[in-house]
This record gives C-alpha cells, structure tokens and sequence, in this order.
C-alpha cells in the first residue's frame, strides 16, 4: 500500500523580507550590524547574526508558516556568504523549530533577472529550496 496521502496545504509566505534590507528594516533590534562579523579576537564573530535568525524563525513559527521565500535579492550588499542572513536562517533553522515542536520551515531563496536589452525585472523562486534534504 503507498504511504501517499493526497494533497497537502502549507501555510506560506513567499515574500519575506529580512533584516538584509538594513536601510529599509523597521525593526532596530533585528537590525544588521556593519560588519556583519565584527573581529573579536581576531576572529569573526557571528552570534549577533545567528540570535537574530533565531529570532526571526521564532517570529515565523509564531505566525505558524511552514514555508517562506527570502525576497532580499535587491538588497544584499555583501558577498561573502557568512554575511548572508539567509546562510543564518538555513544554519538556525532545525534548532529553533525543535523546541517548539515544529517542523523546520522551508526555506526557498529568491533572485532577480533583469533584462539587458528591455531593463525589465523578473522576480523568481528557484524550484529547489534551501532547507530540504535529498531524502525529504
């Protein structure tokens, strides 16, 4: 007998913003320091980063979404990936629905495509999420 079990809704928001948009963030306490990683020690230190994705996946679990999409692409300034609120979200992401006896969120990253010819925008969610594993 198949394990399917028909069509199933998810409570979804696929346009989340983040603190990554720091000039337009309303919320100063979840508000990106510049640097993301500031030196301690001589060595980059990302707690700041990694207790404000906690906090914003507590928000999203508060708000029961199962799936989000990041929608920051117009705004992400930096290039390294550990400055990436997103790689933090992704990172948070299993410890913070465990204590709540949730499932970890989906989480799809989204990206812009700007024509050269017409200066036309496209926003898009790629079909492969951030979170999911080989086995989901």
């Amino acid at each position: 007998m198949s394990e399917y079990q028909g069509m199933r809704w998810f409570k979804t928001d696929f346009q989340e913003q983040t603190p990554e948009d720091n000039k337009h963030w309303a919320d100063d306490d979840l508000r990106l320091l510049n640097p993301r990683r500031p030196l301690q020690n001589g060595v980059p230190n990302e707690q700041d980063n990694q207790n404000k994705a906690k906090r914003f996946l507590q928000r999203c679990h508060e708000l029961e979404l199962e799936v989000i999409g990041i929608t920051d692409h117009n705004f992400a300034e930096k290039s390294e990936p550990r400055d990436w609120f997103i790689t933090h979200l992704v990172e948070q992401n299993k410890a913070v629905a465990k204590p709540l006896g949730r499932a970890p969120l989906y989480i799809f990253p989204g990206s812009k495509w700007i024509s050269v010819t017409t200066s036309y925008a496209c926003s898009t969610l790629p079909l492969k999420c951030a979170t999911c594993s080989a086995s989901t």
